[in-house]
């Protein structure tokens, strides 16, 4: 198996093992092995939810005044820019190293986020 003191975050594996069977796995398995990586993903994903569950709420109660409906796309707006960044944030290394084999980790939240976005558009037409 791979340790962590011979992942480089600028390339992959140097190591033999199953790491370097999946090379694409490399710098997400630094930043997982980090010490505190389990809390830091605990904050972040703790505040996305109740960031997406006052999101909801205050979308779903839009139709009844105008600075609710402002509010709802505030929020909306808000939680398509805090999935990337929580994203960014828990896979540091992974973002940095900007590889091809990466794309996929770094589009996955953009594409999230328009989800998100999408989703709060449509919850706030659907109150009114």
């Amino acid at each position: 198996a791979c340790h962590v003191a011979t992942l480089s975050p600028l390339k992959c594996c140097c190591c033999s093992g199953p790491c370097c069977e999946r090379p694409w796995a490399c710098a997400m398995e630094v930043d997982v092995r980090s010490a505190s990586w389990p809390q830091r993903a605990t904050c972040r994903w703790f505040a996305y939810l109740l960031l997406w569950l006052l999101t909801v709420a205050v979308c779903l109660l839009s139709s009844f005044h105008v600075a609710l409906v402002v509010a709802a796309a505030s929020l909306g707006c808000l939680l398509a820019t805090s999935l990337p960044l929580c994203a960014a944030t828990l896979f540091e290394m992974t973002f940095a190293r900007r590889m091809r084999r990466d794309v996929p980790m770094m589009v996955c939240p953009v594409l999230g986020s328009i989800v998100a976005l999408l989703g709060a558009v449509s919850l706030i037409q659907a109150s009114e």
